[in-house]
């Protein structure tokens, strides 16, 4: 490796003095020898360059410095590594201070300059244009802060270091977790490591952090430890510079207040926004920020503390206090119609406030705080360290167990809820206000999964504004549709229907049938049809709504997209699998075109066409597919996440699948650790893991191991289900096939006739789950000799999967191979041809003539023939 000393050659430029030297490695006045100019260049330590995040991190600044041209950006010319030595050749700017170095000099000042303001006015007006430039091309910074705006002789700025630069179509570099940017500058978002929801207004954010310090001459939020600062930034609203500086002119510090907004909806929402505002103050004009109202600061402070933690606790008695306090500082003596808007106001934000909340997150930051007390409390009884972090961890293994999302759910459901529900008896005089807030808590009960508590707020909203409003009211449908929703989440489908039903002809009648609630409305019905089995109706009402959204909004809207990816669930459930891939595929391609390839709804795109490759037979198309979404979710929304965790199961299936059977272990296990820990043992994710071990060990025929999977589930299972809940049952059928493969026969038979009888009585005989109870159930008497039966019960299921499913439906042809493979061995050689033959052809139709099965049955055909062939010879030589 080169020495870096002055006159040292580094390809085409000559090492002149040192200017500077930081944590990854100095940066250089260079002359470029070709072209005889000066140059700054930035070369990467030693130590650093070995880090392949750290090269991927200059990558990024070299590429995103470099597409970018603009007299306020520092300009990039070459990207280059000799003999190791990696550097970057950049602009030099003339003069050799920073933005930083700016404030760091007025703040040891007796007194400012008379034009102080004004001239960091100017300053920040020309990096704004700046960074508009950039976020056109599609770069987002996310690391600006004073010591990263340069300041020529002239003091014109210059933006640099673009090294956690995220760009279009570039994946995050923060994949692991790491902050992307200087914790005293991120946005709140970027604190929350709120990926997913990180735009270009995170830049206006931290040059609002910036201009307040330049404003200030003192940082906006300090702390001891970077927990602390990004605790502030995300609760604490920043103090108005004119506090700490009396001569900060008010309509810069408006401004400075308006960057500065924790929800970035209220913040400037273009940096030409933000600058076109501080062109005005410079030209002593209006300018459009405005300062807040006192209720818009109210409103603020109960923002502090999100409804998505344990302190959502107290959020929610402070909305119940401001709404009270609200109402009785309204000035008596107003007239009706404003009093009206001012509620419909707070109903409005407390409609915010609680579509927020988030049980699982609550119950995390429970587990947490058990976890920082209990240390707490250890450090200062003086348990020794290495003692410390045995009784950590040992505790660490306890809560893991525990459901602390159950215990969230309790609390909402028992005490915050019950309480909101009592405040908002209180307010009959505004019966449409009360409706409105009535159905915002039934809604979000429901989204909570509280469904039992959220049935009598939203018929009590619905018969409110069916008095008041009348049955054809917007308002009125909104709740019979929202009963109808509630109605199909607690699994009771008639009503569903009946409501939706309702919800859909009024809002025909009153909005038309292109209407986007209309089409909603229609999309939930054309759902619960395909729930009830009644396939065709479902794909018929789905058409019609997927061509009035490509109609009205175009094939790449979002709503389209989610039509389309409906009808391939419906497509799919009927075993149409030709039919469905190029609908989905066409669902994917307009997800990543529209959202981008790492939005959730792409990503969840890209899984669920990983599951239809999986259901056809193209394991190894499929894994990919699987694999590029668990990629997405891990980088946008984190290892724990919900969505990840359920798609790393998906991809440990895959694998499954395709007989990779360590891998598809060791990311099951990794998949079953992070649900206990995140979710609980009693969380359905953790539950569904734990089905796909024993599937596994199913697949690796160890069915010992399979049959204790299944039980563990059951053990919890039978806590929290009732006998007939899907889920039980599902998990029951699992065991008794297990059994069956261990040759425990009669625990086996005893247990699926068991599962059978519920599903008759509960779901009836043409339900898809009673079919496959049916077919097992066949299947096992087939293996105990007890032939008569097993056909009565493979062509009851032969029958019903054919009705309800299609004949060339997997599950259908399963029950059609078994009826075949059970007439081969009892000597109906002619049926068992017959069912054999449809098989065969159908699995060729909906697979390949490579398939597994296929050539499993043409092998059973072709002996098939010789028997019958044989038999008929052995006949005609008896007859002869």
């Amino acid at each position: 490796m080169k020495k870096i000393t002055p006159g040292v050659l580094l390809g085409d430029y000559e090492l002149v003095r040192e200017l500077g030297r930081g944590g990854i490695g100095t940066v250089w006045e260079a002359t470029q020898v070709s072209l005889g100019r000066k140059v700054a260049l930035k070369i990467l330590a030693p130590h650093i360059a070995v880090s392949e995040t750290s090269l991927q991190r200059f990558q990024r600044e070299a590429e995103a410095g470099g597409r970018l041209t603009h007299p306020n950006i520092v300009a990039v010319y070459q990207i280059d590594e000799e003999e190791g030595v990696h550097f970057i050749a950049q602009e030099l700017v003339e003069g050799g201070h920073t933005l930083a170095d700016r404030i760091r000099n007025s703040r040891d000042e007796a007194t400012l300059d008379k034009d102080y303001y004004h001239s960091i006015a100017l300053i920040f007006a020309q990096i704004a244009e700046a960074l508009q430039h950039a976020h056109d091309d599609g770069t987002i910074h996310r690391d600006i802060k004073p010591s990263n705006i340069l300041l020529n002789k002239e003091d014109q700025p210059k933006v640099a270091d673009f090294g956690l630069a995220q760009v279009e179509d570039a994946l995050d570099l923060s994949r692991t977790g790491e902050f992307a940017g200087t914790p005293f500058y991120m946005s709140p978002e970027q604190a929350m490591s709120k990926r997913i929801g990180i735009d270009h207004r995170t830049d206006i954010f931290s040059l609002g952090v910036s201009l307040w310090e330049a404003l200030a001459l003192q940082r906006p939020f300090e702390g001891d430890t970077s927990q602390q600062v990004l605790h502030k930034i995300m609760l604490e609203e920043p103090k108005d510079p004119r506090s700490i500086r009396s001569r900060c002119p008010r309509d810069l510090a408006i401004i400075c207040l308006k960057s500065l907004e924790k929800d970035p909806g209220n913040r400037y929402q273009s940096m030409a926004e933000f600058s076109l505002d501080l062109k005005r103050f410079l030209s002593n004009q209006p300018i459009l920020a405005k300062p807040p109202t006192r209720l818009q600061r109210a409103f603020k402070w109960a923002k502090r503390n999100p409804a998505k933690s344990l302190s959502g606790l107290i959020v929610f008695f402070a909305l119940i206090i401001i709404f009270v306090l609200w109402l009785r500082a309204l000035d008596a003596e107003a007239e009706a119609v404003q009093r009206a808007k001012e509620l419909q106001r707070v109903a409005d934000f407390q409609s915010g406030q609680l579509a927020s909340v988030n049980p699982m997150e609550m119950g995390a930051t429970m587990r947490s705080m058990v976890l920082d007390r209990s240390k707490t409390v250890w450090e200062r009884a003086g348990v020794a360290p290495a003692l410390l972090d045995v009784e950590i961890s040992e505790l660490n293994e306890l809560l893991s167990k525990a459901d602390f999302t159950g215990i969230a759910r309790d609390v909402l459901d028992n005490q915050i809820f019950e309480s909101a529900l009592k405040e908002i008896d209180e307010f009959q005089d505004q019966p449409l206000v009360q409706a409105k807030l009535l159905q915002t808590t039934a809604s979000t009960l429901r989204d909570l999964g509280l469904l039992d508590s959220a049935l009598k707020p939203q018929e009590e909203a619905l018969a409110i504004r069916r008095q008041y409003l009348g049955n054809n009211h917007k308002d009125t449908l909104e709740s019979i549709n929202d009963l109808g929703a509630l109605f199909h989440a607690r699994g009771e489908f008639k009503e569903a229907e009946l409501f939706w039903q309702e919800a859909f002809n009024g809002r025909s009648k009153v909005l038309g049938n292109d209407d986007k609630d209309t089409l909603a409305t229609a999309n939930n019905l054309g759902l619960l049809l395909r729930d009830l089995g009644r396939f065709s109706e479902a794909e018929k009402l789905m058409r019609e709504t997927l061509d009035s959204y490509r109609r009205t909004l175009g094939n790449d809207h979002i709503a389209t997209l989610s039509a389309i990816h409906n009808l391939c669930m419906t497509l799919q459930s009927q075993g149409k699998h030709s039919e469905v891939e190029p609908f989905a595929r066409e669902a994917l391609d307009g997800f990543r075109r529209t959202l981008g390839p790492h939005h959730l709804s792409t990503l969840a795109a890209t899984n669920n066409f990983s599951n239809l490759l999986r259901s056809i037979g193209k394991y190894k198309e499929s894994l990919r597919y699987a694999r590029e979404a668990l990629v997405g979710f891990r980088v946008t929304l984190g290892d724990d996440h919900l969505n990840t965790l359920i798609c790393m199961n998906a991809v440990g299936n895959s694998l499954v699948e395709q007989e990779e059977y360590e891998e598809a272990k060791k990311l099951l296990q990794e998949a079953l650790s992070r649900c206990e820990s995140s979710l609980g043992p009693e969380h359905p994710n953790t539950l569904r893991t734990l089905s796909s071990i024993a599937f596994l060990f199913s697949r690796e025929k160890n069915y010992a191991e399979a049959s204790n999977t299944y039980r563990k589930m059951l053990e919890v299972q039978s806590r929290i289900y009732k006998e007939d809940d899907p889920r039980l049952l599902f998990t029951q059928n699992g065991l008794a096939a297990t059994l069956r493969d261990l040759g425990k026969y009669d625990e086996a038979e005893s247990m699926m006739r068991k599962v059978l009888s519920v599903r008759r009585r509960v779901f009836g005989n043409q339900d898809v789950s009673t079919l496959i109870s049916i077919g097992n159930l066949g299947g096992l008497c087939f293996n105990l000799g007890k032939y008569d039966e097993a056909e009565t019960l493979l062509r009851e299921a032969v029958k019903g999967n054919r009705d309800l499913l299609g004949s060339q439906h997997p599950d259908t042809l399963t029950v059609i191979t078994n009826l075949g493979y059970l007439f081969k061995h009892v000597g109906k050689y002619s049926e068992a041809k017959i069912f054999l033959t449809e098989a065969v052809e159908g699995y060729r139709f909906v697979f390949s003539n490579k398939h597994p099965e296929v050539l499993r049955i043409e092998k059973t055909l072709a002996e098939l023939d010789d028997t019958i062939r044989a038999e008929r010879g052995s006949q005609e030589r008896e007859g002869f």
